[in-house]
């Protein structure tokens, strides 16, 4: 018997970021990617947020809404330390 495959509604792919972000297709593909590499890090995203099935990414848009308002400083190792960690329930109002 196949297990069926669940993508929870708040999950989105590269393609689906202009749908819920205002941004250009190709911005919204690299800051999936940097969003991708936090959560794989998993001080800041969990891991918990993203999904892969086959070559099929999916990441939260909760999370990618985070990464939007926090990326500058989760790049710098000095501000990295004052950015809190992800919170769902924080950012319900983004989306």
């Amino acid at each position: 018997m196949e297990r069926e495959r669940v993508i929870l509604p708040d999950m989105i792919r590269k393609k689906d970021i202009p749908k819920y972000f205002p941004m250009s297709r190709t911005k919204g593909e690299e800051i999936f990617k940097l969003t991708w590499e936090e959560a794989e890090r998993g001080d800041k995203i969990p891991i918990q947020c993203t999904a892969e099935y086959d070559s099929l990414k999916y990441i939260s848009r909760k999370a990618y809404a985070y990464y939007l308002h926090y990326g500058m400083r989760l790049q710098d190792s000095i501000a990295r330390k004052l950015v809190p960690p992800f919170s769902a329930v924080e950012y319900q109002d983004y989306i």
